[in-house]
């Protein structure tokens, strides 16, 4: 009897055991590649807000204000004022728009006095709201009484 053998000789390797540990190695690889790119990229991200500061000279102040301009009181939670006439705050960009229309693009500027007991939010509000009536300049201003030194 000829026995033929295989060429191919199978072995069978025996089952690994699991580690149960966690290889934490790829992880801080991974938390300190983003951390380099973060400080690196960190002083390239320059977000600019276009802000005018009022410097002395320009400081204007409401009783100066010409009567072509249009200003806008705020005061305490609810009260809303355009040039002195009440206005509701549901019809505020209506009423300013209405306003607005009627003035040439040079005199389109919305002054805004806020009391101290005008909350943040209400003056944004106020302030956006001008802007979309279609003011070509929105500017706050001080209102002399309210900030009269001690």
């Amino acid at each position: 009897m000829i026995q033929r053998r295989s060429s191919r000789v199978r072995m069978l390797e025996p089952a690994r055991a699991v580690d149960p540990r966690i290889n934490v190695t790829p992880l801080v690889d991974v938390v300190l590649v983003l951390l380099i790119i973060f400080m690196v990229l960190t002083p390239l991200v320059d977000a600019e807000l276009p802000v005018e500061l009022a410097s002395a000279r320009r400081t204007v102040v409401a009783a100066e204000v010409a009567p072509t301009q249009i200003v806008v009181s705020l005061a305490g939670a609810d009260a809303l004022t355009i040039d002195g006439t009440p206005v509701a705050s549901a019809g505020y960009v209506d009423a300013l728009r209405a306003l607005l229309a009627t003035r040439t693009a040079d005199a389109r500027t919305v002054f805004v006095i806020a009391s101290d007991d005008a909350r943040y939010p209400r003056v944004v509000a106020a302030l956006e709201g001008a802007a979309r009536a279609g003011a070509a300049r929105v500017a706050l201003a001080v209102d002399p009484v309210t900030t009269a030194p001690p």
